[in-house]
């Protein structure tokens, strides 16, 4: 990985973006996915921005809290706003008794499903107790950002977007192309 993009700013203004050579390995792909930094001024580059999910955008902030070289707390910005401010666990760690994400049924249930694979878990959100949705964590705050909703042919036929939707993508023929968007309360939407 070459250059990663991050941002800081206070949550109600512009952000300050930058971009920077990829220096540490913190993932498991073998490769540089971070850039060293230096948060809290003791003059060691012992802190990170993380590319966890290698799209070129840091989406983690990891922290050497009691400088001991390993990082001990991770932080996501959700907003976009350059913020850093939910605390969540690294991919892959299970130090809380499971690697899971919380998602809203369509009846407006919370419920946990364990994670499977990077950013995608099957689960029945329709209530029909078929697992052919999914729900996505794009961001690794533990949340879903978004749910596949089931379809034909190994496609899904609808996506929400959000924890707790208001708008629904649909593709209706199943042929990849957005054929409808759906707002909450209009006929037809699911959830």
């Amino acid at each position: 990985m070459s250059g990663i993009e991050y941002c800081f700013g206070t949550g109600d203004a512009a952000v300050n973006v930058w971009t920077s050579a990829a220096d540490l390995d913190l993932g498991a792909s073998g490769g540089t996915d971070a850039v060293g930094l230096d948060f809290d001024g003791d003059g060691r580059f012992d802190d990170a921005m993380w590319d966890s999910n290698a799209d070129g955008i840091a989406d983690l902030a990891a922290l050497d809290i009691d400088d001991d070289g390993a990082f001990d707390h991770f932080y996501a910005d959700p907003s976009g706003h350059g913020v850093w401010d939910r605390s969540v666990q690294p991919p892959g760690s299970t130090t809380d008794g499971g690697d899971h994400v919380t998602w809203t049924d369509g009846r407006g249930e919370s419920r946990n499903v364990e994670r499977w694979s990077p950013g995608l878990m099957t689960v029945a959100y329709q209530g029909d107790g078929v697992t052919d949705d999914a729900v996505i964590d794009v961001d690794h705050d533990r949340q879903a950002d978004a749910v596949l909703i089931g379809g034909t042919k190994s496609r899904y036929s609808g996506m929400l977007v959000s924890g707790h939707p208001d708008v629904a993508l649909v593709d209706s023929d199943g042929d990849g192309v957005l054929d409808a968007t759906i707002g909450r309360g209009e006929p037809g939407f699911i959830g």
